[in-house]
């Protein structure tokens, strides 16, 4: 591999193993647990270290995939029923509706996911996330920045010592893909080179970014949240630490004051001498100034993050403009996430229907919110709109329809039923035994 190439790998993989901090928090690892919030310095009066981290973090990421990817996105080709439950055939034997989710988690965390697509040994179309820290993207230089290769670095349990690992990169073009095999980290000269061909036109990698610039959702966040712990952490202990009363002594009989520290919090006693005293000097605890600082750092994080107000009971009864208020945040939040994955999902779906040479003019996508409704309204201004809007637009947005296709199949055939009871009707009474209409 070319030394110039070594070195952007090498450099971009560092790059890609710093954005993994959003991974941790979701995980609820913040940094927290490492750092704590205890004083620096051997102080034998601050003796509690109790490391609390929040989970604000990943509530917010579930909020927000929740509400775009809880209900399944409707592919549309052309309107062709046919095609689209050939292409739906494919995307659910791929368990689409749970990657889409998965892959909305991993954009939000890192900035971007990826999605590998391949062709099996039975020449079935495959697709599947690939972790984001693996993959490193090179694009042209002109206007179009087109991706042009695509690194993929992983680890492997060595064949010949299962004690050690190896280090693979796959080089990925539009027309063959390279993997190298490393022992002792990557460089010039692999110890083992392979080189395969591909059909599939394209470098068969596509990224799902989680806006404009790809930046994590963490990163509008992360000062606050780590305030949030320390401050959180911090009141936690002093509510543990014997501190909080300093203690007044005279004639101490122990060395030194760690030894009274260890005496008071082990056996409740000190030892003093003949004419020594003990007395305790108490200081509040500012809980009320603590309270209010963590209500309001929560709030900033919600506020930044583009979370939905924790203040329901202000939108309890609320309907209409109101709702839509409530959600104004997380929508802007959300659309901008949507835009770059209709992105990813248009080139998705084109290499589907290239692969199966199916020829195709538009593709449509319509994503549906997970949001609170209120369905009286809603279905009201439905049972308005009737003679105004088509029936289908109607159903889309009828609050008890999930299958807009489905529900109108049931329409057609309640219809049929109906006109074959209403003939039925018609014809009893009005016709002979021998089938000749009575003029009577």
């Amino acid at each position: 591999m070319d030394k110039y190439d070594i070195k952007i790998i090498n450099a971009r993989l560092a790059e890609n193993e710093e954005k993994m901090v959003g991974d941790r928090y979701y995980r609820n690892e913040t940094d927290i647990l490492s750092t704590g919030a205890k004083p620096k310095g051997n102080q034998v009066t601050r003796l509690a270290d109790n490391r609390l981290s929040s989970n604000i973090y990943q509530a917010l990421v579930q909020e927000k995939i929740s509400y775009l990817f809880s209900y399944p996105i409707l592919v549309d080709i052309d309107g062709n029923k046919e095609l689209n439950e050939k292409l739906s055939d494919v995307l659910d034997n791929n368990k689409f509706d749970t990657k889409i989710g998965e892959l909305g988690t991993t954009s939000s965390n890192f900035g971007k996911s990826w999605v590998h697509y391949w062709i099996d040994g039975e020449g079935n179309f495959k697709f599947a996330e690939v972790p984001a820290k693996q993959i490193v993207d090179i694009y042209s230089e002109d206007l179009e920045r087109k991706l042009i290769k695509a690194y993929r670095t992983y680890t492997i349990t060595n064949p010949e010592d299962r004690t050690k690992t190896n280090t693979v990169v796959e080089e990925w073009t539009d027309t063959e893909f390279i993997r190298y095999t490393y022992e002792k980290g990557i460089k010039e000269e692999a110890d083992k080179t392979e080189k395969f061909t591909h059909t599939l036109a394209r470098v068969p990698f596509i990224s799902f970014c989680n806006n404009d610039i790809a930046q994590s959702d963490l990163a509008k966040a992360k000062s606050l949240i780590d305030a949030y712990d320390k401050i959180n952490s911090g009141f936690v202990n002093d509510l543990e630490d014997i501190q909080q009363a300093i203690m007044l002594l005279r004639g101490y009989g122990g060395e030194d004051l760690e030894d009274f520290m260890n005496d008071l919090k082990s056996y409740k006693v000190i030892s003093l001498d003949e004419d020594g005293d003990a007395s305790n000097m108490s200081i509040e605890i500012p809980v009320e100034a603590r309270k209010t600082m963590l209500e309001l750092l929560k709030k900033q994080i919600i506020e930044v993050s583009q979370g939905l107000s924790q203040d329901s009971k202000l939108y309890a009864s609320a309907s209409g403009t109101a709702l839509k208020f409530y959600y104004r945040a997380l929508e802007l939040k959300a659309a901008a996430m949507e835009l770059q994955f209709r992105v990813g999902l248009t080139d998705l779906v084109k290499a589907i229907l290239d692969y199966y040479h199916i020829q195709y003019n538009k593709i449509n996508f319509t994503f549906t919110r997970n949001m609170i409704n209120n369905d009286s309204e809603l279905a009201t201004m439905c049972l308005q709109s009737e003679g105004t809007l088509s029936k289908s637009t109607i159903l889309a947005n009828h609050p008890l329809v999930d299958d807009v296709e489905d529900e109108i199949e049931k329409l057609k055939k309640e219809q049929e039923e109906n006109a074959s009871l209403f003939n039925s009707y018609s014809s009893f009474g009005n016709t002979e035994p021998d089938g000749d209409v009575n003029d009577e």
